[in-house]
């Protein structure tokens, strides 16, 4: 077992955040950046967008100049991002930036409750885009173990599938408007659905 998955273990067992390694922006690889663009193509042009997990804020220099961006993270960059621990409650209530579109690229992984937040956000914005690395249930013991291992050792401490992620934002009033595999990752667009929330 690395140190990372048993880091995992222990932010699974009491529900916290790994703030050390994000707090260091060595940890904010280029790589997601290709991912982040793919996914604006859902916002649209006039959007307020609220970003969680911001990092350096690439996004913002992706949306159509018409968008107004309020970033949020877990750790204060100094960069004016909103700070945001999704696994500390209670969750802030941010309906007074009157977001209509919220962005989660590589961040439901590592949220122990994504219902709550689904929830939490349904009455605040119109859509969710995220993306996902999906958890395939294998038959084989073996393969199921180390398909759990190496989620641990990313750091993510949930496994959700993906009819999971679509039935968790369906039940706080969103319809999956559209979806499309990006690498080894499912990329989601939610929407409100009309009188939810």
């Amino acid at each position: 077992m690395t140190f990372r998955a048993f880091k995992t273990f222990v932010l699974k067992v009491f529900g916290g955040s790994d703030k050390s390694r994000w707090r260091n922006s060595q940890n904010l690889l280029s790589d997601w950046e290709p991912r982040t663009a793919r996914m604006t193509k859902w916002i649209p042009k006039g959007s307020r967008v609220i970003e969680f997990g911001a990092g350096n804020q690439k996004l913002k220099s992706m949306l159509d100049a018409t968008c107004v961006y309020f970033a949020s993270d877990l750790v204060d960059r100094g960069n004016t991002a909103l700070v945001c621990d999704l696994n500390k409650r209670p969750l802030p209530d941010f309906s007074h930036l009157s977001a209509q579109v919220a962005m989660f690229s590589g961040v439901l992984e590592y949220i122990h409750e994504v219902k709550d937040i689904a929830q939490w956000l349904a009455p605040q914005v119109d859509r969710c885009i995220c993306s996902y690395s999906c958890f395939e249930p294998q038959q084989n013991n073996l393969l199921h173990i180390k398909t759990a291992t190496s989620r641990a050792s990313n750091g993510w401490v949930n496994s959700y599938t993906e009819a999971q992620i679509v039935e968790i934002f369906g039940g706080a009033g969103f319809t999956l408007a559209n979806a499309e595999t990006f690498e080894s990752q499912r990329l989601f667009l939610f929407e409100r659905r009309r009188g939810a929330a």
